[in-house]
């Protein structure tokens, strides 16, 4: 992925970009048809080898100290969703903690207790990098500039991101979390594998994306899927 470009929105200028959002249940269970949360919304474009790939629409919902909600879409030029994530921490009074799940394409993949909540949006990993100006929207996040590693909430992989890891010009060393660990063990897959035979890993990748919760987990899965189609790969056969 070479790049992404990012700019906040609100709920109908992300319509007038990519259409119709598809509805989470998620957060329709956890606020009802009337909510007055106002969530905070972004549009990246995500970019492989000067093409435009997928958008990817991120919306926040900060409810309260004890409840928010994050959902993730990311879209085809043909504004066809492939691939839907929602997430919740939810304080719970009886444990003290806070019950994190993820929902991957409706479909519940991770479940587990936390310390802490996701916090406001300018502290949350999926907005923290975003740098837009007055003249229109600016570059997101570290990790999509070549030589660089992942950085969120300011922890840096040491195997997510372009020309990163053990067989690359930058990072390596021991994972950080278990998405760490996916591209850690994606980077070994690529090994002595051309372009054109990267699907079997990238599909890998996708899928450890999507059965672990990690700062930024979306932003880096989207930007395989720009490198899975730059390399043709069968999206029927693959997700």
């Amino acid at each position: 992925m070479d790049h992404s470009k990012n700019g906040f929105v609100s709920l109908q200028q992300a319509k007038n970009i990519v259409g119709d959002l598809k509805q989470s249940d998620l957060v329709k269970n956890k606020m009802g048809e009337n909510n007055e949360v106002t969530p905070t919304i972004a549009v990246s474009d995500i970019v492989a080898d000067g093409e435009i790939y997928f958008k990817l629409i991120t919306t926040y919902y900060y409810v309260s100290e004890e409840l928010q909600m994050l959902v993730a879409e990311l879209k085809d030029n043909n504004n066809t969703t492939v691939e839907f994530t929602e997430k919740l921490w939810e304080y719970d009074e009886n444990t003290d903690k806070f019950s994190h799940e993820k929902y991957f394409n409706g479909r519940l993949t991770v479940e587990r207790e936390e310390d802490n909540g996701y916090g406001k949006p300018e502290n949350i990993a999926e907005f923290q990098d975003i740098q837009v100006t007055p003249f229109g929207p600016g570059e997101l996040h570290t990790c999509t500039a070549s030589g660089s590693c992942c950085q969120f909430q300011g922890v840096t992989y040491n195997h997510c991101g372009a020309n990163c890891g053990d067989h690359e010009s930058a990072g390596g060393g021991g994972h950080i979390n278990n998405c760490d660990a996916c591209c850690e063990t994606h980077d070994d897959c690529l090994q002595g594998r051309s372009n054109d035979d990267r699907c079997y890993c990238d599909e890998n990748l996708n899928y450890c994306f999507s059965i672990n919760s990690c700062p930024g987990d979306s932003i880096m899965g989207a930007g395989i899927r720009a490198a899975a189609a730059v390399a043709a790969c069968d999206y029927e056969q693959y997700w």
